[in-house]
């Protein structure tokens, strides 16, 4: 409980000093069950992390659960729980990812009473966020939603031939007859109102100018040389657009233009070596574009910031629900399965689950720090740290 107390509020936790009022705490509620769930710890000051103490006259249990049915709907169930801390009683109510979203607070209505939490502060939901949650609760992934300005013809044929290619040469599948039937079989295009519309993950794949939807214009990944350590000066930038696996190959390619290049001899021969391990730097850019929430593509990048010191790549939302920092690389989840599916079928991602293992193992490998793990408001960003100056000082070119 101590360690509790001593973390600072975030998405997933929020400290009151005395218990909130009915309309008050229903915000809290239906916010965590909008998102990823939580904690609210009642009897501790948030700044100083004082503990007050509640009042344990009175049936706290029974005021929570009375507010979580008559002042939310759908009904939220949370969990309540007492601690003793130097002397005096703490209330926790834990509360768990909704499955019925969107909620919200039963006298503001459907309409005006969704709340989300964003970082450690609650917001009203916008329409758009309202369709989102309404489509979480059905287990639609975002991937998969049709695009209803778009047809058949924003389709590359050429990109459908190199997946073909590519699928073939890892799985030993045939090459099919490019049709609409075949589309809509591997997941590119979905019937909606009688015709068959491509689908976000298939534009975002195999699309002729995907950036080019309304609701698609940040699907790209924004790349940065700064000078020094901080943001602030570049030497090098670019806007990495196209479908997917091509913005993989060109992000990396960037890294590996903007990073140093050494070398080590080998007997007679002298091979060349890069600061950062290209395979980690490829495994941090290919997660960040698969799992990145796309729901977020109208206003959000994915942000490649290189400093002489670190590699920082920011992926727009938090995240999947059960996966945390704690559990990552232990806790296998996909936001994104049909483009997460068809990338392991082009050999771009490992569905295993194995990615954040394999980069953790390969930086010990280089005697570099373990890549550092973030949420932050609705972003994940992983910074990855190099040799700074000792990077084999006598064999550095550039």
């Amino acid at each position: 409980m101590e360690e509790l107390i001593n973390r600072i509020e975030s998405h997933l936790l929020e400290f009151k000093r005395e218990m909130p009022a009915p309309d008050a705490l229903a915000k809290e509620l239906v916010a965590f069950s909008n998102t990823k769930g939580g904690k609210i710890v009642i009897g501790v000051l948030d700044k100083t992390r004082e503990i007050f103490g509640i009042d344990i006259t009175q049936d706290i249990e029974e005021y929570v659960m009375n507010v979580s049915s008559n002042n939310c709907h759908p009904i939220i169930s949370p969990l309540v729980e007492f601690y003793t801390i130097e002397g005096k009683t703490i209330c926790v109510i834990e509360i768990f990812p909704g499955k019925l979203k969107p909620y919200f607070v039963t006298k503001k209505g459907a309409e005006k009473g969704v709340y989300i939490r964003i970082g450690s502060t609650n917001r009203i939901a916008e329409a758009s966020w309202i369709n989102e949650l309404s489509r979480q609760s059905r287990n639609i992934t975002y991937d998969r939603l049709e695009v209803v300005e778009a047809t058949i013809d924003d389709f590359d044929l050429q990109k459908i031939n190199f997946y073909q290619r590519r699928k073939n040469e890892k799985l030993g599948t045939p090459l099919e007859e490019i049709s609409p039937e075949y589309l809509e079989k591997i997941g590119l295009l979905k019937r909606f109102n009688g015709h068959k519309i491509p689908t976000i993950g298939g534009l975002l794949l195999m699309g002729k100018n995907p950036q080019q939807m309304t609701s698609l214009p940040r699907a790209v990944v924004k790349c940065a040389r700064f000078k020094g350590k901080e943001k602030g000066i570049f030497i090098d930038q670019a806007v990495i657009e196209d479908c997917l696996y091509e913005q993989i190959d060109n992000t990396v390619r960037f890294i590996a233009k903007n990073i140093r290049l050494g070398g080590i001899i080998k007997g007679l021969l002298r091979h060349d070596i890069y600061e950062y391990p290209m395979e980690v730097l490829r495994e941090a850019i290919t997660n960040a574009i698969v799992h990145r929430d796309y729901f977020l593509a109208d206003s959000k990048a994915v942000y490649v910031a290189i400093f002489d010191d670190r590699i920082e790549i920011t992926s727009p939302g938090l995240l999947p629900i059960g996966v945390e920092i704690e559990n990552l690389g232990k806790q296998q989840k996909t936001r994104n399965p049909l483009i997460a599916r068809m990338l392991f079928e082009m050999d771009y991602f490992d569905e295993w689950g194995q990615g954040i293992n394999k980069m953790k193992a390969l930086m010990k490998e280089n005697n570099l720090p373990e890549p550092v793990f973030n949420e932050e408001i609705d972003e994940f960003k992983v910074a990855l740290y190099g040799p700074g100056e000792d990077f084999m000082r006598k064999e550095v070119i550039g």
